[in-house]
């Protein structure tokens, strides 16, 4: 049994709407629900940090005030219920320590970070891990150097028992150059420190972090590209800490942003540049790399593109679908925000989610998050029981032709619809017409023809 209160309070049914996307795609969205704090405060910020994995959601509110003022706090839920399982705070919370400031989930543990902390001086700053199953804290993660002003635990990441920490104020290539370090799960112990072969000062490194199948990502969104204060983003090796490539966006302006937020799937890499200009304003956009060779392959903005909407500022792809934040959207009011989805393969954008109950202000696609086809959104100021307790909105994508749930589409799924029409399964109704025949052969080829990412 999990530790806090188990019960499923803070999740709303919403419209539950299904979304069919595209004749290029025959993928559905449909939204789950809305998570909530059970004990949500005013100005908490829940939903300012997002990571989902395996069925399980944690939420960052780092203005909760469980250990004194904005000391912060998480939540975890499971998904697909909103059922709220768990509410995770550190032994040893302080007023002002922003634990939930970053937050990330894998395997069965939980990394929340606490940017303020200040173990290693005034706002160095700490990461704690906790066992997903039970709530308990596991452990405190600090750096062997770690040194005031730091921000370690600015960006988490984690894969494959590796914890990724962002420390981009670090000062080892000047001041507030920024350093990642890497971590073993099971034991704590510091594995590497990644710096740039190029590190400056002021550039924020490791402001934007992911890490998967053993590639680390890293943003520095004040780095030099093509000019200064461009931007860049850096592809590390996770096992020799080794530095691979260095990714700029081939049309980069001053103060783009470049790399204030980056995702790793599939092979390849996507960086956000959320102050991106384009008919002579900040609009933002997504730039796509390979990441066996560093080339940019695609540019992607969204097709309603507005002044201010922050589009970029947050990335999350599991290479089947990305999921882009933009914040700053005004569809539902002056800073209601949005997501969108895209396809990274073909750079199509899928579908755009506004939420049904979005207002001005609420900053939906703050955070944003995705696995194996479930998608979690952050929403830090949406209005909650009057207030602006900040709020969560989950999806599924599902993919009709997927027969085998194998999260792709290719023979097996034929042969699947051949054995469930055989059988006579009414799963295999594909055109809803109450039986199973050969015009079901026929509605699924046509979905079939039209793909999922």
């Amino acid at each position: 049994m999990l530790n806090g209160k188990n019960r499923a309070m803070g999740f709303m049914a919403g419209a539950a709407a299904c979304v069919m996307v595209g004749a290029a795609s025959g993928q559905v969205i449909t939204e789950q629900g809305k998570l909530s704090a059970f004990d949500g405060a005013n100005l908490d910020q829940f939903g300012y940090s997002i990571d989902l994995n395996n069925g399980l959601v944690v939420v960052g509110a780092l203005k909760d005030d469980d250990n004194g003022t904005d000391s912060g706090s998480a939540y975890l839920f499971i998904g697909a219920t909103g059922a709220q399982v768990a509410k995770l705070l550190p032994d040893d919370g302080a007023n002002f320590d922003e634990f939930g400031h970053a937050v990330a989930l894998d395997n069965g543990i939980v990394a929340v970070s606490a940017r303020n902390d200040a173990d290693n001086g005034t706002l160095s700053g700490s990461v704690y891990l906790f066992d997903a199953s039970t709530g308990n804290q596991v452990m405190k993660i600090l750096p062997d150097d770690g040194a005031p002003f730091d921000e370690f635990g600015i960006s988490v990441a984690m894969d494959s028992g590796i914890l990724a920490v962002g420390a981009s104020k670090d000062d080892d290539n000047g001041d507030s150059s920024g350093s990642v370090y890497l971590f073993d799960v099971k034991t704590g112990n510091q594995l590497a420190k990644l710096l740039p072969d190029d590190g400056a000062a002021g550039q924020f490194f490791g402001h934007g972090l992911d890490i998967k199948d053993g590639i680390v990502a890293v943003g520095a969104f004040f780095g030099t590209g093509i000019g200064e204060l461009t931007g860049a983003a850096y592809v590390f090796d996770a096992t020799t800490g080794t530095q691979l490539a260095k990714l700029i966006a081939d049309d980069g302006e001053m103060q783009d942003q470049f790399g204030v937020s980056v995702a790793v799937g599939n092979g390849i890499i996507a960086v956000g540049s959320p102050d991106d200009r384009f008919f002579g304003t900040p609009r933002g956009s997504v730039y796509l790399f390979e990441t066996a060779t560093g080339n940019q392959i695609d540019k992607l903005v969204a097709n309603d593109a507005d002044p201010s909407d922050s589009f970029g500022w947050k990335v999350s792809t599991d290479g089947e679908v990305l999921v882009i934040g933009a914040w700053g959207d005004d569809d539902n009011g002056a800073g209601a925000g949005s997501a969108y989805f895209f396809n990274p393969t073909s750079g199509l954008q899928l579908t755009k989610f506004l939420a049904s109950d979005g207002q001005g202000g609420d900053s939906l696609g703050w955070s944003v998050a995705i696995d194996n086809g479930a998608v979690a959104i952050g929403a830090r100021f949406a209005a909650e029981l009057g207030e602006f307790r900040g709020a969560a909105y989950t999806y599924e994508i599902d993919c009709p032709v997927d027969l085998n749930a194998d999260y792709s589409y290719n023979f097996l799924d034929i042969s699947a619809l051949i054995s469930l029409i055989t059988a006579g399964d009414p799963s295999a109704d594909f055109n809803h017409d109450g039986t199973v025949n050969f015009f079901d052969v026929s509605a699924f080829l046509t979905a079939f023809s039209a793909g999922c990412p």
